[in-house]
């Protein structure tokens, strides 16, 4: 085979496939499922995101994937490319932060992660992947305090020093399948 559908929409339009290299391409659609808001290759439908604000007076747009904002902060009195455009000021500015897919729905995923040591701010904390199909990328970002962090490949695993001081940090795991497992670890 070349290729196979992985993912439909209600309406029949193939949203994710996979090719016989294991290639994935996705696609998003829009104004009522009728057109292709954005194609990628090499993406998941889970990594795919796109937003230009021109299909959003659709009433029974079905498909919520990926928003960027409230309808009352779009206006049409200016655009870039488009008929509409979103509207950010000194005094109301648009933050904006989002992950398209923060767990796998696949039931097959048992992607997580296990704790051993550590106690609050000092000693050692090990961070081991469990399950899920290696490689793994690993992804943190520390939210509190200045620990120090060290990713051990051959392991599967986080060192995770506090330096005597309480810390959080958010540790995200991606494996070889696309699975996701997130944590904030507070110590």
């Amino acid at each position: 085979y070349t290729s196979s559908v992985v993912e439909f929409s209600p309406f029949g339009q193939a949203l994710e496939t996979v090719d016989a290299l294991n290639r994935y391409s996705s696609s998003l659609f829009g104004y009522n499922q009728s057109l292709p808001i954005a194609v990628a290759a090499n993406t998941r439908y889970k990594q795919l995101g796109f937003d230009g604000f021109e299909d959003y007076n659709f009433e029974n747009c079905s498909d919520n994937h990926f928003k960027l904002v409230s309808t009352n902060t779009i206006v049409s009195t200016e655009s870039h490319s488009g008929r509409r455009s979103v509207k950010v000021t000194a005094y109301e500015p648009l933050l904006f932060e989002s992950v398209l897919s923060e767990s796998c729905n696949d039931p097959s995923c048992d992607l997580s992660i296990s704790l051993s040591g550590g106690e609050e701010g000092g000693s050692e904390v090990i961070v081991t992947i469990i399950n899920g199909l290696p490689p793994y990328e690993v992804e943190y970002e520390t939210l509190q305090g200045n620990p120090t962090v060290s990713i051990l490949d051959s392991t599967n695993s986080l060192n995770i020093f506090g330096n005597g001081t309480a810390y959080s940090i958010k540790v995200k795991v991606t494996d070889q399948n696309g699975c996701v497992y997130i944590q904030t670890i507070n110590f």
